[in-house]
């Protein structure tokens, strides 16, 4: 009875374990994407301010 009850909560402890892990990679995904996005999004702000002022792009990084 003892190990049934061990092994139901070592069980839950690790299922338990799997979705905090997941919800922890998912929200550093979410946020490492927000900050590629923004960045693209200054990038393709420079090349139209340049092309509005009639200079050339600047270079790529």
């Amino acid at each position: 009875m003892t190990i049934i009850v061990l092994m139901i909560v070592f069980w839950t402890l690790f299922v338990i374990g799997v979705l905090i892990g997941m919800s922890v990679h998912r929200e550093a995904t979410r946020r490492r994407v927000h900050r590629l996005d923004l960045e693209e999004y200054r990038r393709g702000r420079r090349r139209l301010e340049a092309a509005r002022r009639g200079g050339q792009e600047p270079d790529e990084d």
